[in-house]
């Protein structure tokens, strides 16, 4: 294993090192993906914010100062990329009559995406879906604390909120959640 770290390998890059770039999407590609796929739940689209990610990362990262982890800016980068797109979704898709935005899943308790674990097992696939019906808000913080593993201070970092805020969205989420897998067999 490379025990170059991501500074070393930033400052190789910015001096002109190519392979350290590439270092650094192969070091980030899967927890990349897998923030993309928590937070779009669809893998073409997961697919599409992780190059966006990776190319506004090369594009960027000259610069990228340090005084964040590396991982955290990476991360924010790909939560922008999301919101990005969900805000033109939501241009694009208007209801006829009132002009408002017509969401693409309710915010009840239908559970209406796809699996986002369709290879593991059912209690993985019911979660995931719960997870992937959250508000955007709550679902951002869920696969970042959850799936990503970031801690609160870096999740408020990465989504660019307070603490406060992030812990509500949060409390908010696993509310959500209890209500909706309750009486659900996992």
């Amino acid at each position: 294993m490379d025990d170059t770290t991501d500074a070393e390998l930033i400052a190789r890059h910015k001096r002109g090192d190519q392979a350290a770039f590439e270092q650094l999407v192969l070091r980030w590609d899967t927890r990349v993906l897998n923030l993309a796929y928590r937070l779009a739940c669809d893998r073409e689209e997961a697919r599409e914010i992780r190059q966006i990610a990776f190319m506004r990362a090369y594009r960027g990262l000259a610069g990228f100062n340090g005084d964040a982890r590396f991982s955290t800016w990476l991360n924010r980068v790909v939560v922008n990329i999301w919101r990005d797109r969900v805000r033109q979704q939501i241009k694009r898709r208007r209801d006829p009559e009132s002009g408002e935005p017509v969401p693409d899943r309710p915010e009840t308790g239908a559970l209406p995406c796809p699996s986002a674990v369709s290879e593991q097992r059912e209690a993985g696939r019911i979660v995931a879906e719960a997870v992937a019906a959250l508000p955007d808000a709550e679902r951002e913080v869920v696969a970042l604390r959850h799936y990503q593993g970031l801690t609160f201070a870096e999740i408020a970092e990465v989504v660019d909120a307070p603490v406060s805020t992030v812990k509500t969205r949060m409390s908010r989420a696993l509310v959500r959640l209890r209500g909706w897998l309750k009486g659900v067999e996992l």
